[in-house]
């Protein structure tokens, strides 16, 4: 049984090793940040410059609550970097 918006979290550990095989700098966009362990994980680079968070659902505590789904709601040129975890069933 598949769990609402398919929510299944990012381990911390997959983010760090990201981090230790790919330099990610500038500016970071989490679209479908969920609790935010995939952000949390990157404050811990000091190449980031600023990390902004979304997820559609609105008990989240993120920046914005915008449907990822929509490419107009991002402004192109705006990150550096797409990093996320997105509902795979969508």
């Amino acid at each position: 049984m598949r769990k609402p918006n398919d929510f299944y979290p990012t381990p911390a550990w997959m983010v760090e090793h990201l981090l230790k095989n790919e330099f990610i700098e500038g500016n970071v966009l989490e679209p479908c940040t969920g609790k935010n362990d995939i952000t949390n994980a990157l404050i811990s680079s000091l190449a980031i410059k600023t990390i902004v968070t979304n997820d559609i659902d609105k008990n989240c505590l993120t920046d914005h609550h915008f449907d990822a789904r929509n490419k107009d709601i991002f402004v192109p040129n705006r990150f550096d970097w797409i990093i996320t975890n997105p509902p795979f069933s969508i």
